[in-house]
């Protein structure tokens, strides 16, 4: 009974702590890789990370036009960085959209799905073009790339498409059909088959995909990338550093003090990053908190899921089905299956 009231004082503490962050975020705030790079005074940061990016080499900044939508915020905070590179720059215009994350995110194409659609609506108000018009309207070609500098260890490089979500909707409801099958017994229950899974998505032929290029920006990662954007090489640095000295036992705002004082003199953003520095350490602080939060969220649903795993094997059990058990701890759509079918967990 004590460690009951044990973990429910410290359950409630964690809600109260993550309650008090998300209270601190409300107001809108600037992270600090958008007051580097997404400002209209910064467009020369923004079109040497758009050249890092892209492989090419454009030199005037005037070709630049920050799109970015105010209004757009993720846990309190702007996330992101829209920006179009015009058609004098080369044969086509490019809307781009650059999304910094410090949490590893599969809906991403999803999330700029939604966002460059606001985006493109956007700017057919700024070029004043009708929709509905009888002639087709010419559109910058969309460039969909999230900025990943969190600590779970990650590629490089990768490709997140939207169509994962499609077969993830084709898994779950083969799940449920297996379930309603009247000649499924209880003690048999079949894998998924991928190879089903991509002939019904062929055959489904879905009319959009989205595809998200991830990149690790995390210092000493993607180094063509960073060694061709000196601003984003130095923003990784810094980063870096504050992480190095938190984990160093500091705490944050003393971490963020000394790597501000230890950046190498020849770095192009100290002597702007110094000059505010106090706006700087509020930024990462926010950046902190937001990192926080999402860790708590996750640890809460990794409790969730243990708890979950531990009903189901304890019913494996209570059915003498114990040879299933290690497979229910490595086989996620064959763990899903036995939530849904034991009424543990509905499908979405």
């Amino acid at each position: 009974m004590e460690q009951k009231t044990n973990n429910e004082n410290n359950a409630g503490k964690d809600t109260a702590h993550i309650d008090k962050i998300i209270q601190a975020n409300r107001e809108y705030k600037s992270r600090l890789f958008s007051y580097i790079f997404g400002r209209e005074e910064t467009k020369d940061r923004t079109l040497s990370l758009y050249n890092s990016l892209n492989g090419t080499n454009y030199t005037n900044p005037d070709d630049i036009t920050i799109t970015t939508i105010e209004d757009v915020i993720y846990m309190g905070m702007k996330n992101d960085l829209s920006y179009i590179v015009s058609g004098r720059a080369s044969l086509y215009s490019a809307i781009n959209i650059n999304e910094h994350q410090s949490s590893d995110n599969p809906n991403m194409p999803l999330r700029e799905f939604m966002y460059a659609a606001k985006l493109y609506d956007k700017y057919l108000k700024m070029k004043k073009k009708n929709p509905y018009s009888s002639t087709i309207i010419p559109l910058p070609i969309p460039k969909l790339v999230v900025l990943y500098n969190g600590k779970t260890d990650v590629p490089d490089e990768s490709i997140m498409r939207l169509s994962d979500a499609f077969r993830e909707e084709i898994r779950q409801n083969l799940i449920m059909r297996q379930q309603s099958d009247d000649t499924n017994s209880e003690g048999a229950v079949a894998e998924i088959n991928e190879e089903e899974v991509e002939t019904i998505l062929k055959k489904a032929s879905p009319d959009i995909e989205v595809t998200v290029r991830m990149v690790n920006i995390n210092y000493g990662h993607s180094k063509e990338i960073l060694t061709a954007c000196e601003s984003l090489n130095e923003y990784s640095w810094l980063v870096d550093q504050i992480r190095i000295n938190v984990d160093a036992g500091m705490d944050l705002e003393e971490g963020v003090n000394k790597a501000l004082d230890d950046m190498p003199d020849e770095y192009e953003l100290k002597e702007q990053l110094l000059a505010h520095r106090a706006e700087v350490i509020g930024m990462w602080i926010n950046e902190y908190n937001e990192e926080e939060t999402m860790q708590m969220f996750k640890e809460e649903g990794r409790q969730e899921g243990e708890n979950l795993l531990a009903t189901l094997i304890n019913k494996l059990i209570s059915l003498g089905r114990n040879e299933d058990i290690p497979k229910v701890t490595t086989d996620p759509v064959f763990r899903d299956s036995l939530y849904v079918q034991f009424g543990l967990k509905k499908t979405m």
